[in-house]
């Protein structure tokens, strides 16, 4: 049997997101990150944190993580 190791910064996420903190779930995102969900993208903080509003009007929703892995190193 294998254990994955959650990224601190996943764990972050969640615990902000069951917190409801907006702020800490926003802080674990750059300024230029990008979220794709339900074929939309949102952009930046300003967007995620709309893009998390929206969902929790919408939704309720239960998390497990099953695997992680390290994006791809790009040597610029």
């Amino acid at each position: 049997m294998s254990t994955t190791t959650t990224p601190e910064i996943v764990t972050r996420y969640f615990r902000a997101a069951d917190a409801g903190d907006l702020d800490a779930l926003t802080a674990c995102f750059t300024d230029n990150a990008a979220v794709t969900d339900e074929g939309r993208t949102v952009r930046g903080r300003d967007g995620i944190r709309q893009w998390r509003r929206d969902l929790e009007s919408k939704y309720t929703y239960t998390v497990e993580v099953t695997g992680t892995e390290r994006p791809p190193t790009t040597l610029t």
